[in-house]
C-alpha cells in the first residue's frame, strides 16, 4: 500500500515520470506506410523481390502467382474448431449411449439369472430341511 502511495506521488509531482511509467506510441505498419499503401495491401519487400499478398498477386520474391489460382489449389479449408468438437463429441456421445443401452441389456440378464440361482439354491435349502426332518422324525419314532 505505502509503495502505491509513493508511485502516485512520485507521477503527481514529476510529469516526466511518464515517460517511465506509460513507454512512447509505437507505430504501426498502416502510420509508418501512410499513403504508400493502398487498402488490402499486404507486402513487403526490397531489392526488387516483393513479399506478400495484395489484391490481385500472391508475392513470392522474384515471383508471383495470380490470387484467382488460389481458389483452385486443394488446400483442406479448416472448419470451426467449434464444430469439429461437436461432431467428434456427438459421436462420442452416440457410442455411450449405445454402449450403456447394452449394458442395460446385460443387467436384465444378469438380474434374470441371479433370480433363477436365488430359487435353485432356496428350492435346495427346502428340500434339504425336508429331508433332515424326514430322517429326524424316523430316528426319533419309537421301535417295538
Amino acid at each position: 500500500m505505502n509503495r502505491a502511495l509513493g508511485v502516485v506521488a512520485l507521477l503527481l509531482l514529476a510529469p516526466s515520470a511518464w515517460r517511465w511509467v506509460r513507454p512512447a506510441p509505437v507505430p504501426t505498419v498502416a502510420v509508418m506506410d501512410a499513403g504508400k499503401r493502398k487498402p488490402g495491401d499486404w507486402t513487403f519487400g526490397s531489392d526488387g523481390k516483393k513479399w506478400g499478398v495484395d489484391g490481385s498477386k500472391i508475392y513470392l520474391g522474384k515471383f508471383w502467382i495470380p490470387s484467382a489460382v488460389l481458389a483452385a489449389l486443394p488446400i483442406r479449408v479448416q472448419n470451426n474448431p467449434g464444430e469439429t468438437i461437436a461432431d467428434r463429441l456427438s459421436v462420442t456421445r452416440r457410442s455411450d449411449v449405445l454402449l450403456h443401452a447394452e449394458s442395460q441389456f446385460h443387467d436384465d440378464e444378469f438380474k434374470s439369472a441371479v433370480k433363477r440361482i436365488r430359487e435353485r439354491k432356496d428350492r435346495e435349502r427346502r428340500e434339504k430341511k425336508e429331508q433332515e426332518e424326514q430322517g429326524r422324525g424316523v430316528a426319533q419314532s419309537p421301535t417295538p
